[in-house]
């Protein structure tokens, strides 16, 4: 299992995560064997509607699942990740909010 954290490290946590299967990604690279998943931060339920409208607009991305429960990483203080189980010894997680993947978001931190 790979878990790749592109968050910028902050102290703030956020409300959850919103977990996605990339059809398209997974069985290479770095899902070779595996699936490909992204999980996308969320710190209000507008961000977490937003996310969901602009998921809805790409046919390779399914909807794994909604975890409100986050834990921190092994990496260190302020890095948070999605409290799931089950990922694969061949599976790929990319950990993503809206200053790093901004296209999942319409209206930034502040406005949300």
């Amino acid at each position: 299992m790979t878990i790749i954290s592109n968050r910028i490290e902050s102290d703030y946590k956020p409300y959850g995560f919103l977990v996605f299967r990339d059809s398209c990604l997974s069985g290479w690279g770095g899902a070779r064997g595996g699936s490909s998943f992204i999980a996308l931060a969320f710190h209000s339920e507008s961000q977490a509607e937003d996310i969901l409208a602009y998921a809805a607009t790409r046919d390779e991305m399914t909807l794994d699942g909604r975890y409100e429960g986050v834990r921190h990483t092994e990496e260190g203080i302020g890095k948070w990740r999605p409290d799931m189980g089950g990922l694969g010894s061949h599976d790929h997680l990319s950990i993503q909010d809206e200053r790093t993947a901004r296209a999942w978001y319409r209206r930034p931190l502040e406005e949300a």
